[in-house]
């Protein structure tokens, strides 16, 4: 139950924020990057952030157990917000098309 509440923690706030700033404040953006497909999977996404809420609360809680929460959160961010700003790819399951790297490729 923990892990679940763990899971949500992290989707609850993430999917609504990342769906607006994907789709509606930055939509001309990343359709001119060529960052999504079409026909986006919006269910591929939320399993992906399902994933990745899994994963992070295996991570917190295997670097910051016993630790008051506010120097748990602190370290976490320390030690993990850069790491997730260098894979914030990885959110993207099933939505990025591959014009975008093929271009980077040959321009």
């Amino acid at each position: 139950m923990k892990r679940l509440l763990a899971v949500l923690a992290y989707v609850l706030p993430t999917f609504p924020l990342g769906y607006f700033w994907h789709l509606s404040v930055f939509a001309d953006y990343y359709k001119n990057l060529a960052v999504f497909r079409d026909d986006m999977i919006i269910p591929l996404g939320i399993a992906s952030m399902l994933i990745q809420g899994f994963v992070w609360s295996v991570v917190y809680e295997k670097m910051f157990a016993g630790k008051s929460v506010v120097r748990g959160c602190s370290r976490f961010c320390i030690h993990c917000i850069p790491d997730r700003v260098d894979v914030h790819g990885s959110g993207r399951c099933g939505q990025t098309s591959h014009g975008f790297r093929e271009r980077l490729l040959v321009d």
